[in-house]
């Protein structure tokens, strides 16, 4: 499973592309095509949603214990305005009249998003209230953990699925839960 959630990581950050290019068709009056890839972000938002599900409930847990943290959040701003360059560079680039250029270049960022793990930009996951941090281990290993919590204290303790190699997802449960009796 592990090339698959990074395959679909990679694909799902894509999704704000979809809504500049409908937007721009929606400008240029082109309303189908508009609402065509309004359908495309939004199977991709349900994708990486049902991921995330299928992950939580499936994949195998296990502790993570961290020694030092750093919060990998703060990238997402550079890819934003990636994101809004379709919109910006509207009479340069038209990606109905050439789609395999289009094409061609969605799939370039989904590779180099693929090959070098930069999935802490998935705006997707910002959106439903995820945190991205890269942190390490005690054999000094980074890992992207990502998760609804918000880590103040360098020694972090939680379980996670992984999702992929050196992608962790919080499940926001502490390595030893204590029972009351």
């Amino acid at each position: 499973m592990n090339r698959f959630y990074k395959l679909l990581f990679a694909a799902t950050s894509m999704a704000p592309i979809t809504g500049a290019y409908a937007i721009n068709q929606f400008i240029d009056g082109q309303i189908a095509s508009g609402i065509g890839f309004i359908i495309l972000g939004l199977s991709l938002m349900f994708i990486c949603w049902a991921m995330l599900i299928f992950a939580a409930r499936n994949q195998q847990t296990e502790p993570l214990y961290v020694v030092e943290v750093g919060l990998s959040d703060k990238e997402i701003l550079a890819f934003l305005i990636a994101y809004l360059l379709p919109v910006l560079s509207r009479d340069s680039f038209d990606v109905l009249a050439n789609p395999l250029s289009g094409f061609f270049v969605l799939f370039i960022l989904l590779l180099c998003v693929y090959n070098s793990n930069a999935f802490h930009f998935n705006p997707l996951l910002a959106m439903a209230g995820y945190h991205f941090y890269e942190v390490k281990t005690e054999s000094g290993i980074p890992y992207m953990l990502i998760t609804r919590n918000t880590i103040r204290d360098k020694n972090y303790a939680t379980l996670v699925k992984e999702l992929s190699t050196y992608v962790y997802l919080d499940t926001g449960k502490p390595p030893c839960q204590q029972t009351s009796s």
